[in-house]
């Protein structure tokens, strides 16, 4: 289910927490809350060639983004002329950069190393161009799980676990300042 799907429904109390790598942005906290970062991750531009290495140089590029995603809120405001490709899930957007569909997209750092393991192809990775921290999206006013969820985590946080089940799913520690 796209992010701003998810958001959506915390809001009309059909769910009470959505869990990805969600940016802690500043227009998404108008609407939710969110907890204490869980991770901090980078945005790389990705694609099939190596020579995309900042936003000017996909100036007239197609470029894709996954629905109601900050990376499609980003794309659109680049001040630039491009064409932008929306797709319903972050996979069909990854194979569609892996198959030439559009020329590259923009995705978090953290994702590197899964994506490696189930493309066909080799996809070049950007210098990181910011960092993002990301928390669980809770709805607005649930003071006590927001507080539940942020205890919790400050606890799980400090672990070995941790650190080894982000080592093994994003392939570093991206636990913020680490």
């Amino acid at each position: 289910m796209p992010s701003d799907e998810l958001f959506a429904a915390l809001n009309d109390d059909k769910i009470d927490i959505a869990m990805n790598n969600y940016a802690m942005t500043s227009t998404r906290e108008k609407n939710i809350d969110f907890t204490s970062a869980y991770a901090c991750s980078g945005v790389s531009i990705v694609s099939r060639v190596p020579n995309f290495n900042k936003n000017a140089d996909l100036a007239g590029k197609t470029i894709g983004a996954s629905k109601g995603s900050i990376m499609l809120t980003y794309i659109e405001k680049l001040r630039f002329e491009k064409t932008v490709k929306v797709y319903d899930t972050n996979m069909a957007l990854i194979q569609a950069v892996a198959a030439g569909q559009v020329d590259a997209t923009y995705a978090w750092t953290s994702m590197q190393s899964g994506l490696k393991k189930v493309l066909p192809i080799p996809l070049y990775w950007s210098p990181e161009l910011w960092s993002s921290p990301a928390g669980m999206a809770v709805a607005g006013g649930n003071n006590s799980l927001k507080q539940s969820l942020n205890i919790y985590l400050a606890r799980y946080l400090r672990t070995n676990d941790a650190v080894q089940l982000m080592k093994k799913y994003y392939g570093k520690d991206v636990r913020c300042g680490n």
